[in-house]
């Protein structure tokens, strides 16, 4: 689900409804995920970056090719960041990523693009935008509405009055993709995902494991955090 908001409609408070329950009963607050380097050796390869490409022309109809400043959260190995930055050099582009190995290789990328290590749940201003992106569902590797809070207050203080907020989640829905075990089989690459906690009602947690000629190349798990609802409450929203 891809949802945007109009920061000036907005409160610095943000609602979800039936997720204070949930948060009831959380032992402790976590906070995204952190990949290994040899996860993100692959990453690209894999073709897990693809869906930064397809959002490119959301994204664009937003900052309306214009001298706009521009912030990618959890920016992964950069595509999107570069493909907006090369697409117009009159935007200027800052992209993080809490993985410093992802930082990494996005800088090989060698776009004219600010890259640098943050996490979206404490991360400082560093301008004020005219737009902000979180995709590939990393909210959900956030446990607990304290964090959703405090993630969406940093993105407040941090837009400009007319800026946009552009991000997708996973609703409980998803949930049910996520909870299935599956194979996929390409000309290279097989790729087994396998749900390792299927009984827990609010998070999945699944281990992906990658294998060429039948030699393992990576194992990695990965968990998210899933919510009843969508968000409610928040004046401005269009969905996607």
């Amino acid at each position: 689900m891809h949802i945007v908001y109009n920061a000036h409609l907005l409160q610095p408070r943000f609602y979800f409804d039936e997720v204070v329950s949930f948060c009831k009963i959380c032992n402790s607050l976590k906070v995204v995920q952190h990949y290994s380097k040899t996860f993100v050796k692959y990453y690209d390869i894999l073709g897990w970056s693809e869906f930064s490409k397809k959002l490119l022309k959301k994204v664009e109809a937003f900052l309306h090719n214009k001298k706009s400043t521009y912030l990618d959260m959890a920016c992964g190995t950069g595509v999107l960041a570069c493909e907006i930055s090369q697409k117009n050099k009159k935007i200027k582009v800052d992209a993080f990523d809490i993985s410093k190995t992802m930082i990494e290789k996005a800088t090989e990328r060698r776009c004219n693009v600010n890259f640098f290590v943050d996490d979206i749940t404490t991360f400082q201003k560093k301008d004020y935008y005219d737009m902000v992106t979180c995709f590939y569902d990393a909210i959900n590797h956030v446990e607990g509405l304290e964090l959703w809070e405090q993630t969406f207050g940093n993105v407040y203080k941090s837009l400009k009055t007319e800026g946009i907020f552009m991000f997708d989640f996973n609703t409980m829905i998803a949930k049910k993709n996520w909870d299935k075990d599956w194979e996929n089989q390409s000309e290279k690459y097989k790729i087994i995902q396998q749900n390792i906690n299927k009984n827990h009602s609010n998070s999945s947690k699944v281990k992906v494991t990658v294998f060429r000629n039948n030699t393992k190349l990576l194992e990695e798990t990965f968990e998210e955090y899933f919510y009843p609802t969508v968000i409610k409450g928040i004046k401005g929203v269009r969905y996607l």
